[in-house]
Parts: structure tokens; sequence; C-alpha cells
């Protein structure tokens, strides 16, 4: 089990062994009942330099992100402006971390805190978000589609 937030900012490595830049972030796609992750956006500080599809990973651990060889990575490469996205994927940590989504059980509004990223039996990774504060069941986020799990504070 990974933590979204601990994730990001780690090394990104090519399968040749060279750091190609830090992990950024990562995209979902929805529409299905739990969300996978699609590809990482991997880039600089400042900006997301690469979009690699999940594929392309041959692991996502606690201390790097190692890809497979796949090629020239600059069929990836996405330019200076906006980041294009297919119409149902999501940037996890953009659009979903600390994030206000309705709690249709409790009626209130809560954050979501993190996002758990846990491997499926085929390998693919999926998420599972955390709210910050207590609630009595799981429940699903309307406004996001992410499946959101109890959180103690």
């Amino acid at each position: 089990m990974l933590v979204l937030s601990r994730e990001t900012g780690q090394d990104v490595r090519a399968a040749d062994g060279r750091v190609i830049g830090k992990l950024r972030d990562l995209t979902a796609r929805l529409g299905v009942e739990h969300p996978v992750v699609y590809r990482l956006a991997i880039g600089s500080r400042r900006r997301i330099v690469y979009l690699v599809p999940w594929t392309a990973v041959a692991a996502l651990e606690r201390s790097e992100v190692q890809l497979r060889d796949v090629g020239p990575l600059d069929r990836f490469l996405i330019g200076r402006g906006e980041i294009s996205l297919e119409e149902d994927e999501l940037l996890l940590v953009r659009d979903v971390l600390d994030t206000q989504i309705i709690d249709v059980v409790g009626h209130r509004l809560s954050r979501v805190s993190d996002v758990v990223i846990t491997r499926l039996a085929d390998g693919r990774r999926t998420g599972t978000g955390r709210r910050r504060r207590r609630a009595p069941t799981p429940w699903w986020a309307t406004a996001s589609c992410w499946h959101l799990s109890r959180r103690r504070p």
C-alpha cells in the first residue's frame, strides 16, 4: 500500500537507470468501480514534462519509480501549454487531494487528505481517498466518483 502524498516527489528512472524527473502526479480514469492509475505525470518542481502510460512502469515502490524500456521518451513529452487529458481522466494530486467533497451519508462537506494506492491482482494500481474527519461508513464521493474511506484525525 502506497500513500500518494508520500510518493510524489520521488525520482523516476528510465530503463537505463538515469533519472528523468520527479513523480509529480498520477492520473486515473473515471467510470469504473475502482479507478486505476492510468498515467504518471513526471517533471521538475515547476512543471510536468512527461505523461507516461502505466504500461511503461516496471515498478512503483516507496523509494523510486522504475520505467520499462519503451523506446524514446520523447513521444510522452508534453508541450509548455496545458496538459491534455482524456475526457474521463483526472490528476489525483491536482484534482482530488485537499478538495471539498460532499458526504451524502452524513450530509456535510469533507476534505480529501490523501489517496491510498494499492496493487490489484493483475498488477495495476488503484486508489481510495482518505477524509480528514471520521465518518460512520465508507461512501462514494459523488463530485469526483472517487471512493473515500474513513481516516482518524
